[in-house]
């Protein structure tokens, strides 16, 4: 069988007990390649991944996200670019399903839904996660907001990842998925939610305090991501204050 054109990449910093679960997922997805984007763990992420010959393994000297990406989209040499995060396990056919909604639909980004999961066993917050996941990640024929994991095309990441710097904001942003899709709108990318079956099994927090954490992680986000683009305020705030406390 033809292996798809796709390149997966996964950014990953001490994800010891995530990534062969995650890579197992993707290797049965018959994908051209499979790169992995190391930030410096002291874990055995490294030990992990380099027991899989068909899975590259390369550190990222930069610090953050956002260089482990541009990294990682700068080695990719297949047409097409899968995002996965190492706390992701993509269900059977996941990479086809995307593969033939993002070309049938002409997108430059496509996500799949996303139902969630307990390191080891479920309990109330992992199930509340599983139904904001439900209630959020909705199939759309266009969107303006894609997260992970996702599909792009390759042309439209090189765009985003090696356009012309903006002094104005800062490098650590631009890894925020909110701040790639205000970009993908003012280029014309379209981007939408696939309508298939294809979903991920996201390991989630099981605490409260990860899940402070968590919270206080997307917050600051926000408050970014406002920062920067004043009329995106209006929407952020109502997100934050209806649509997730209240509508979902």
């Amino acid at each position: 069988m033809n292996k798809l054109p796709i390149s997966f990449l996964i950014c990953t910093l001490n994800e010891e007990s995530n990534i062969a679960r995650c890579l197992d997922s993707i290797l049965t997805q018959n994908p051209s390649e499979v790169i992995v984007i190391d930030g410096g763990s002291t874990d055995k992420t490294e030990e992990i991944v380099r027991m899989y010959k068909q899975v590259r393994f390369e550190v990222c000297s930069g610090n953050g996200l956002y260089y482990q990406r541009m990294l990682g989209v700068s080695l990719a040499e297949k047409r097409f670019i899968a995002f996965v995060d190492a706390d992701d396990a993509l269900s059977d056919g996941w990479a086809l399903n995307l593969y033939n909604n993002l070309n049938n639909g002409k997108y430059s980004a496509l996500q799949s839904r996303v139902r969630a999961v307990g390191l080891t066993k479920n309990n109330y917050l992992s199930d509340s996660w599983d139904q904001y996941f439900r209630a959020t990640i909705k199939p759309a024929t266009d969107c303006d907001m894609v997260g992970r994991p996702s599909l792009y095309t390759r042309e439209s990441l090189l765009d985003y990842y090696f356009r012309s710097p903006d002094d104005n904001l800062k490098n650590y942003l631009w890894s925020e998925d909110t701040v790639m899709s205000i970009f993908f709108q003012r280029r014309g990318y379209r981007q939408g939610i696939s309508h298939s079956t294809a979903e991920s099994f996201r390991r989630v927090p099981q605490t409260i305090s990860e899940n402070l954490l968590k919270f206080m992680k997307y917050g600051k986000g926000y408050a970014a991501v406002a920062y920067f683009f004043p009329k995106k305020r209006l929407a952020i705030l109502r997100h934050i204050v209806y649509v997730q406390p209240i509508q979902r």
